[in-house]
């Protein structure tokens, strides 16, 4: 099962929502858009140093914008914890333009 398609909501520390507006310029509700437009590239964080899982997806935005969102599951999945937003990298780009 899609592990989105559970998402009914978004939650955001104060901080991270200021640091996303502030030095990147993305605006929560741009990065909020990235989960309901396609394509979308969903990938699992590798580390292990976290307490939970954390997943990075791959998408754009209304406007076309292409973004980087980092984020966690809550509340059995209905809740998804924006950790950060930001413009993809070069690389980043043309990796989310070659997956199918």
């Amino acid at each position: 099962m899609d592990i989105l398609a559970l998402v009914e909501g978004f939650e955001w520390d104060a901080g991270n929502a200021c640091k996303s507006v502030d030095k990147r310029d993305v605006v929560p509700s741009e990065a909020e858009q990235v989960f309901r437009n396609e394509p979308l590239l969903l990938l699992d964080d590798k580390k292990d140093s976290y307490d939970e899982p954390r997943y990075h997806v791959y998408g754009q935005t209304d406007a076309g914008k292409l973004l980087k969102v980092i984020f966690m599951l809550r509340d059995a999945g209905r809740i998804a914890r924006v950790v950060s937003g930001r413009p993809m990298s070069t690389r980043e780009s043309a990796r989310y333009a070659d997956e199918p």
